[in-house]
C-alpha cells in the first residue's frame, strides 16, 4: 500500500508528507489477502539485506527477527542468508515483522548455548502521537495521524535530527512512519550500534525533556538559562513552529480548554490575572501570545525582588512550547538492546499501512 511518509529535513514542516489512510485502515482480513502480493512483489529484499548486514554476513545471521500473526508473537528467528529469510517470510506471511539485536550466537540456536546475549543494535527512538493526546487541539485527531497532526511528528524528527547530528555526531539516521500513529528513528552508525545499555539510557535521558506519560516539562527553571542544545532547537525550530502550527493552524486560542492549559503554567495568580485582563480587548491569536510572553517576561525579571524569591516555577513560555511540541520519547525502547521494534518496509498489523 502507500509508503505513507518520507522526510525531507531540509524543507519546511509543511512539505513533509502526512500519512494517507485512504479513508480508513485495512481490516485484518484485507491485510492478510494482500500480503502475498506485498511480500511477493513489493518488499525491498535486497535493500533490506544490504542495510541490516552492513556489508558483513555475520551481522545478518546473528540478527533476531520476530513475527506476529493472528496476534501471536514468536521471537528469535535468524537466517543464514537473504534467500532463506525471503522464503520463510513468503511462507509465513506475517502480519508484523519486528527487528531485534545482533547476538553473540544466531538467535535460532539460543536454547543450545549457555551464554546468549545481545552485542549490538541500532540506537532507536519511538515517538507515538498517542502520547501527545493532551496537547492535540482537535479531539477527532487522537485516533490516527492526520494532516492536521502530522506536524507533531515532523517537528519531532527535525528536533531529533538536529541534536543527534550536532551534539553526538551521528550521520546515518533513518526516519520511518510506524504505520499508525508515530515515527521510529534508527541511528545506524557503527558506534551507535555498539553503545551499552547505560550509554543508551544516558542519551535517552538527555533527550527526554518531556515525559511521554505526563506531558510535563520540568527541566527548566527561571534561575537557569536553557542548555545550549535546547536553546538552539527552541530558537530554530520550536518557537516559530508553535506560532505557525499550534496557534494559527490548530487554533489554540479558539479552544477554552487549551487556553486554560497554557495559563496553568503561570503559578502566580496576579500574573495570570494580568494576562487574562489584557486579552479581553484582543482577538488576534498571535497578539494574545505576544502579550502572554511580554507579561511573563516582565514578571520573570521581578523574581529578583524579595516578594518573589520564595516562588519556584519553571519558565512558563518554555514550558508551554516544550510541552506542546518537543518529542515525547519512550526511553525504554531506546535503552534496552533486546527490545524489538517494528521493521521499516513492513505493514502495521492494526492498519495494514506500510
Amino acid at each position: 500500500r502507500n509508503l505513507a511518509a518520507t522526510f525531507n529535513l531540509n524543507s519546511d514542516c509543511r512539505q513533509m508528507s502526512a500519512p494517507n489512510y485512504q479513508n480508513r485502515p485495512l481490516s485484518n482480513i484485507e491485510t492478510q489477502g494482500r500480503l502475498p502480493l506485498f511480500y511477493g512483489s513489493l518488499f525491498p529484499w535486497d535493500l533490506f539485506y544490504s542495510w541490516l548486514s552492513y556489508g558483513d554476513e555475520k551481522y545478518w545471521n546473528r540478527r533476531e527477527f520476530s513475527y506476529e500473526k493472528n496476534k501471536i508473537v514468536t521471537r528469535h528467528y535468524s537466517y543464514s542468508d537473504m534467500e532463506e529469510f525471503k522464503q520463510d517470510i513468503q511462507s509465513r506471511l506475517p502480519h508484523k515483522l519486528d527487528i531485534g539485536a545482533i547476538y553473540n550466537h544466531p538467535p535460532k540456536n539460543k536454547n543450545r548455548v549457555k551464554d546468549f546475549r545481545p552485542l549490538e543494535k541500532e540506537l532507536v527512538f519511538d515517538i507515538d502521537a498517542t502520547d501527545y493526546n493532551d496537547v492535540i487541539i482537535n479531539p477527532e485527531d487522537t485516533e490516527y495521524l492526520t494532516k492536521r497532526t502530522w506536524y507533531l511528528m515532523a517537528i519531532a524528527a527535525q528536533v531529533l535530527d538536529d541534536i543527534l547530528r550536532t551534539e553526538f555526531g551521528f550521520e546515518h539516521i533513518l526516519y520511518v512512519f510506524s504505520g499508525r500513529r508515530g515515527i521510529h528513528a534508527w541511528i545506524c552508525d557503527e558506534r551507535a550500534r555498539k553503545l551499552s545499555a547505560y550509554e543508551r539510557k544516558c542519551i535517552g535521558e538527555f533527550l527526554g525533556v518531556v515525559s511521554e506519560t505526563t506531558g510535563q516539562s520540568n527541566k527548566f527553571s527561571l534561575e537557569q538559562n536553557l542548555h545550549p542544545t535546547f536553546r538552539r532547537v527552541y530558537d530554530n525550530i520550536l518557537a516559530t513552529s508553535f506560532e505557525q502550527f499550534v496557534i494559527l493552524e490548530q487554533g489554540l486560542f479558539d479552544n477554552p480548554h487549551h487556553v486554560q492549559n497554557i495559563l496553568s503554567f503561570v503559578p502566580i495568580p496576579a500574573v495570570k490575572d494580568s494576562i487574562q485582563k489584557a486579552w479581553e480587548t484582543i482577538s488576534d491569536p498571535i497578539e494574545k501570545w505576544n502579550i502572554y510572553k511580554e507579561i511573563v517576561n516582565e514578571r520573570i525579571m521581578q523574581l529578583h525582588n524579595p516578594q518573589y524569591r520564595t516562588v519556584k516555577m519553571a519558565n512558563p513560555i518554555h514550558s508551554v512550547i516544550f510541552t506542546y511540541l518537543y518529542p515525547r520519547l519512550d526511553i525504554e525502547v531506546t535503552r534496552q538492546t533486546h527490545h524489538l521494534l517494528k521493521s521499516p518496509f513492513a505493514c502495521h498489523p492494526s492498519t495494514g499501512i506500510i
